[in-house]
C-alpha cells in the first residue's frame, strides 16, 4: 500500500485510488510520557471540539438552524468532522515502558465496569523497538 502525506493541517492519503482527508499529529518523544494516552486523548478532543466550534459558528452566521436539536448543539445531523491521528514518534534510547491505553492506566477494576470505559490507544513510533523490516517500511 502506498500513503502521501501532504497539505498540513489536513493531510490527504491516498490508498487504493480512494483519498481521505485527515489532521495529523506528531508528537516526537525523547522520553516516555507516563500520561502519553491522557495527553493524545485531549489533544484530539480539543481538536474534534474545535471543528464542532467551526461548525456552529459557520450555522450561527448563516442562520440555517432547522430545528431546536441543532440550535442547542450548533451542529447539524449532516455535519461530519475530519478524523484526527496523533502519531506518537519516540526516539528515546530505552524501550517505551509506558502505557499505549487509557486500559493500562486505570486502577484494578471490574470487567463489567471497564467494558463501558472507552480505550483510548496511542499509535507509537518507537524506531528503538523495531526490527530492519518494519524500519524499511518508511524508506
Amino acid at each position: 500500500r502506498t500513503i502521501y502525506f501532504v497539505d498540513y493541517p489536513v493531510t490527504t492519503i491516498l490508498y487504493h485510488v480512494i483519498a481521505y482527508a485527515l489532521i495529523l499529529g506528531i508528537e516526537n518523544q525523547t522520553s516516555i510520557h507516563y500520561a502519553m494516552p491522557v495527553r493524545n486523548m485531549i489533544y484530539d478532543a480539543l481538536n474534534y471540539s474545535a471543528q464542532v466550534s467551526k461548525k456552529a459558528n459557520e450555522h450561527r452566521q448563516k442562520k440555517d438552524y432547522q430545528t431546536k436539536e441543532e440550535f442547542l448543539s450548533g451542529f447539524h445531523r449532516e455535519d461530519k468532522l475530519v478524523p484526527v491521528v496523533t502519531l506518537v514518534v519516540y526516539f528515546g534510547q530505552e524501550p517505551w515502558d509506558g502505557p499505549i491505553s487509557i486500559h493500562e492506566m486505570l486502577a484494578e477494576c471490574d470487567d463489567r465496569v471497564l467494558r463501558y470505559v472507552p480505550d483510548y490507544k496511542i499509535n507509537l513510533v518507537a524506531p528503538i523497538s523495531m526490527i530492519e523490516e518494519e524500519i524499511s517500511k518508511f524508506k
